[in-house]
């Protein structure tokens, strides 16, 4: 028995291994030994596939139990020939989805077998047997509508005892008729944070009063009604007996603030007009510069996705204050190539590359985006256009407290896209445009929509407008689209999002970066310098990936692919994948050599402080490795020149399994080959003195 590799689990892969154990061909089987620190004492051995003379495939490690079976007889070099290839890799996710819809199916036929006027007596037993979910499957319609017909009369709140309670020192009169409303506590100091709260309005201000019992019915944060406060005799909870009519649940705007609901533009009626634009500015076969200047001139806005090779993967027209995708008005760049729309990535990059055009600016700078779910509706999204950057550079108002943006861009092995690694430089021209805490922003940077403030990383300052504030909920941290949306907005792997559940308090918030903030003016960012040097990086990356596939010793089949992309051809989700899991190896790799260089006794190795060290120099300056034992942490350091002083900058940090850190490339690999080699010689010449 074999435990797969890493690198040969997936069977939709490039490993040569899935198509013979399709088609059932022999393969022959060498045992070899296991060089991986992390698992050779339990897994001393690993099976090789042997395809040709020249490509041999790691299949997995020996099981224990193999090893056990064949005993003495199992050992580095043996083969075993003519063997077939039989992957049993446990349940997939396919295999998860169907069985849901499985489930699904079931419970539908079950309750199609049960008689309309039993149906409700059913619904309201599983309901109160805990099964609400399945109750919610089977009979949707009964569970909505009872749902809506609910009256709630009474909730409890306790802990009134405590200093979380505002209101603790009032003194309450009988029958006293008191405006309140749902809230959560958002003050991570606070004792009560993120918990349920009664809050009772003040004068203009909304105060906390006591947290809702976990019995209380759950409606909506933000639900406002009038109420009778009725205190226990111990004064440390009370009954809120609320006032039916008084009732307010918080209105949900899709997407729309409610002063601009009223203007939302009818799509029906501005397309036709906006395809009449097009088709104009496409006559005569005109550049694509030409053709962005002709649809300014009708108060037309585009923007375009480029590749990193210049190839142009799709165009969103902007209209009216509206986005309209192209395919909405069959108008894609396909048609316009059909029609006679001139493309070069080299003469129309600056055209296709800026900030879309002041065209687009109507009655407001902002463009919004409707959804037609609430659960996963984004409030809005900005675009800055030319008239505001004509306002730039000039002294303005800043509100509120300044944004800490000191994070880098957590990928969690993801492709980084952008030729920048941390949020604050994401900000500066590259797409950032949105920030998720675990607290309600407004209420802790005191500023609101539409005002101008400040993010900051160190000394790096950079101005932007603050757009709407939302909750997230638990069910948008696991939807697919938001999550789409979201990395597309905060430019952070999909998988960061996720460190949010569990956290009941979670918001996002859109804002518009607007410029460098200097000396109390907002300097524009050097857009056209950008996405130049962003082509640049995409290609560097790409070449990065090919020295390192090649250097990992994957096939040429594979190379040549990866230098199709850099030759131009658009690089596929599947493509990015692989390029961060040959990241990944690499670093593992190099993580797993410089630990055996460590481990080795030599003269180049000491102790310092309990930790193992390796100090030599190299062809790329002085690099240094350190483990220390304590905290099982690797850490590869070079030095570099920082502000005028030389010191060490890390390259890999790996805590455990896990590579916390890495900027290696195939030089940093060459040099610890270079270092084991020098062990093994310093060994050698140990043993020839002996």
């Amino acid at each position: 028995m074999v435990q797969p590799t890493s690198d040969n689990i997936n069977p939709d892969g490039d490993s040569p291994i899935w198509e013979m154990a399709r088609i059932g061909a022999s393969v022959d089987i060498q045992v070899a030994k296991n060089k991986d620190w992390k698992t050779e004492k339990l897994y001393p051995y690993k099976a090789v596939a042997i395809i040709d003379q020249e490509n041999k495939v790691d299949i997995g490690l020996i099981s224990p139990a193999s090893i056990a079976a064949y005993g003495k007889t199992l050992e580095t070099g043996r083969m075993f020939a003519n063997l077939k290839l039989e992957f049993k890799l446990g349940i997939s996710r396919n295999d998860i989805d169907d069985k849901f819809a499985d489930a699904e199916k079931y419970l539908e036929v079950q309750r199609d077998a049960i008689p309309e006027p039993e149906r409700e007596s059913r619904a309201s037993a599983l309901w109160h047997n805990n099964n609400r979910a399945i109750a919610g499957k089977m009979f949707t319609e009964v569970v909505t509508t009872r749902l809506q017909e609910l009256r709630v009369d009474k909730i409890k709140i306790i802990g009134l005892q405590y200093e979380t309670n505002e209101l603790k020192d009032k003194q309450w009169q009988q029958d006293e008729g008191t405006v309140c409303r749902l809230g959560i506590e958002s003050n991570p100091d606070s004792p009560i944070y993120d918990k349920r709260v009664l809050q009772v309005q003040e004068g203009d201000r909304w105060k906390n009063m006591g947290v809702l019992h976990s019995d209380a019915a759950y409606m909506p944060i933000g639900t406002q009604f009038t109420a009778n406060i009725n205190f226990s005799a111990t004064k440390k909870d009370a009954d809120i007996v609320l006032d039916p009519n008084s009732l307010k649940l918080p209105e949900i705007w899709h997407g729309l603030s409610p002063e601009r609901v009223q203007k939302a533009v009818n799509l029906d009626a501005i397309i036709p007009v906006l395809k009449q634009a097009i088709a104009q500015a496409s006559q005569n076969q005109p550049t694509m510069t030409e053709f962005v200047e002709r649809l300014a001139a009708e108060q037309v806005g585009i923007k375009a996705q480029v590749q990193s090779g210049g190839r142009i993967n799709g165009i969103t027209y902007l209209y009216e204050g509206q986005a309209v995708k192209a395919s909405l008005v069959e108008l894609t760049w396909k048609n316009l190539a059909a029609m006679g729309v001139r493309y070069d990535p080299v003469r129309d990059r600056e055209a296709i590359t800026l900030v879309p055009i002041s065209a687009i600016t109507q009655t407001s700078d902002r463009l919004e985006i409707q959804s037609e779910n609430q659960e996963k509706a984004i409030p809005e999204v900005s675009i800055v256009t030319s008239i505001q950057r004509e306002k730039l550079e000039k002294p303005v108002e800043i509100i509120g407290k300044p944004i800490q943006m000191i994070y880098p861009l957590k990928m969690h092995g993801e492709v980084n896209r952008l030729p920048v690694d941390t949020c604050i430089e994401a900000m500066r021209g590259h797409g950032r445009s949105h920030t998720t805490r675990r607290f309600e922003p407004y209420a802790a940077y005191n500023f609101k929509e539409g005002d101008i403030a400040i993010a900051y990383a160190g000394e790096q300052k950079v101005a932007f407008q603050v757009g709407k504030q939302y909750k997230i909920s638990q069910e948008m941290l696991t939807d697919g689209e938001y999550q789409k949306q979201w990395v597309g907005m905060e430019k952070h792997g999909a998988k960061e999002l996720l460190t949010f559940q569990g956290h009941s308090n979670t918001w996002g918030m859109h804002f518009q970066p607007l410029g460098d903030y200097v000396d109390g003016k907002i300097v524009p960012f050097p857009i056209i310098e950008r996405a130049t040097n962003s082509i640049v990086a995409d290609i560097q990356k790409l070449e990065a990936w090919r020295e390192t596939a090649q250097y990992l010793g994957k096939s040429e089949k594979y190379v040549d692919r990866i230098q199709e992309i850099i030759a131009g051809e658009s690089i596929s989700e599947k493509s990015q994948q692989a390029m961060s899991k040959d990241g990944q190896l690499l670093s593992q790799h190099i993580a797993s050599q410089w630990r055996e260089v460590l481990a080795t006794p030599s003269e180049y190795v000491g102790s310092q402080n309990g930790n193992l060290v390796f100090e030599r120099k190299g062809n790329e300056g002085k690099y240094r490795a350190t483990w220390e034992q304590s905290t099982d942490t690797l850490t590869l350091d070079t030095k570099a020149l920082k502000q005028g002083n030389i010191e060490y900058v890390p390259l890999l940090v790996q805590k455990g399994l896990e590579i916390a850190q890495s900027r290696v490339t195939v030089k940093d690999a060459q040099n610890v080959d270079r270092a084991l080699k020098v062990i093994a010689e310093n060994q050698m010449g140990r043993q020839e003195q002996r």
